[in-house]
């Protein structure tokens, strides 16, 4: 099998080329209405926060029990 080395196309736009004033606006204000939250949701995110806290920590103990089962 014969192949055919690529070369690199020194003529290509780059990709990382700096954002225009219009494309920065665009993105902070899709950044601010992320952040944008009310009490009652920040509150919501908070809840849903501590629960997967806990539900992290029984599954590892979880896991830690089963591995000192096999262990045995």
């Amino acid at each position: 099998m014969t192949t055919t080395p690529i070369k690199p196309n020194n003529n290509q736009k780059s990709l990382l080329e700096p954002l225009t004033a219009e494309q920065k606006d665009k993105a902070i204000a899709m950044l601010q209405e992320w952040c944008d939250v009310d009490e009652t949701e920040a509150q919501e995110q908070r809840e849903t926060g501590e629960y997967l806290e806990k539900a992290l920590d029984e599954e590892r103990v979880r896991i830690g029990a089963e591995q000192v089962k096999r262990s045995h």
